[in-house]
Order: structure tokens, then sequence, then C-alpha cells
């Protein structure tokens, strides 16, 4: 398809199916490539950035998720998704304070997106901050996430949290 793009909405067309068809056959690294070829060529929006930024934070390069998921959100600051991905990288780095930061923004923006709800819940439930995890446990819930599935992920975060904590106890006994 590429040598019959004529514009640049084309181009972005291709390059996106490309990017995600790759993405889907997990070969990150490569998708990376093409948004990288697609963002040299000014063919960009808030969803090459994202799409990168969530690239580079499953391959756990944390840096660069940050930087293209930052430039996701300055493309379209109104967009939720970017700041709900960002929340999730920092969570995935146990920076709870910043996870909570960008899941609110993502709130801010649309306070049906269950997915930075869910994250909030989860959170506070692990920081035992009971009154705000039952408000965005009432959040995620009402906008489609299951009891079932959200009291799952609580207790996995809880039982991986105390896996860590008694691994770090290990390691500073030897």
């Amino acid at each position: 398809l590429k040598p019959v793009c004529q514009t640049r909405d084309d181009v972005y067309a291709v390059g996106l199916f490309i990017a995600l068809t790759l993405t889907d056959m997990r070969l990150e690294n490569e998708a990376a490539e093409i948004y990288k070829q697609m963002i040299s060529m000014n063919v960009v929006s808030t969803t090459v950035y994202g799409n990168l930024g969530h690239i580079y934070a499953s391959l756990g390069n944390y840096d660069d998720a940050t930087t293209y998921l930052r430039l996701a959100i300055e493309a379209d600051d109104k967009n939720p998704v970017p700041y709900s991905n960002l929340a999730k990288m920092y969570f995935d780095t146990y920076d709870f304070e910043n996870a909570k930061n960008y899941a609110l923004d993502a709130l801010e923006i649309n306070h049906k997106f269950r997915q930075p709800a869910t994250l909030l819940a989860i959170i506070y439930s692990l920081e035992k901050d009971i009154p705000n995890a039952d408000k965005y446990s009432l959040i995620a819930t009402s906008n489609g996430e299951t009891p079932e599935r959200l009291k799952a992920a609580i207790d996995h975060y809880k039982a991986s949290m105390t896996e860590n904590e008694e691994s770090d106890t290990e390691d500073s006994d030897d």
C-alpha cells in the first residue's frame, strides 16, 4: 500500500495500519520504527506518539515512553488516553503519585473513562485510603468495570506488592 499513497492522510492510514499489525504480531521494535518514520515525515498525531510511547513502556524503556506520551498530550491535551497511558506507566514503575496525577487528569477530561478510575481504585486500595478507593471503585464500576475484575486486580497487586516487599527484605538480609 505504501507505493500508492498520494496524500498525508494516506501515509498516516497505511503507516498506522502497518504499525498496529506489527504490534499485534509482537514485533514492537519494528512497529516503533514505523512510528518513528511517520514522525520524521511529520505525519504525526496523538495516536502516533501515544502508540510509540505505549510500545516503549511495554519494552521497559520508560524514558522514551515518557517522552512520547508527553508529546501525545502536547499534540492533543483534550484526549484523555495519553494521560491514562502515562498514569499506567507510572503505576507499573511504582510511582503512585505521578500515576494518580495523570489518572486524575484523564478523568477530568472524561469522567466516564473506566481505565483511569480503575487504576485509581487500585492505587488507593494499595495505599489503604478506603474513602478514595471506594469512590474510584464506584466510578470504575459505573463505567463498565466489573466488581469481580476490579477485586481480582486489587488482590493481584496487593499480593504482588507483598511479594516485592518480602523480596526486598530478603535481599537486605544478605
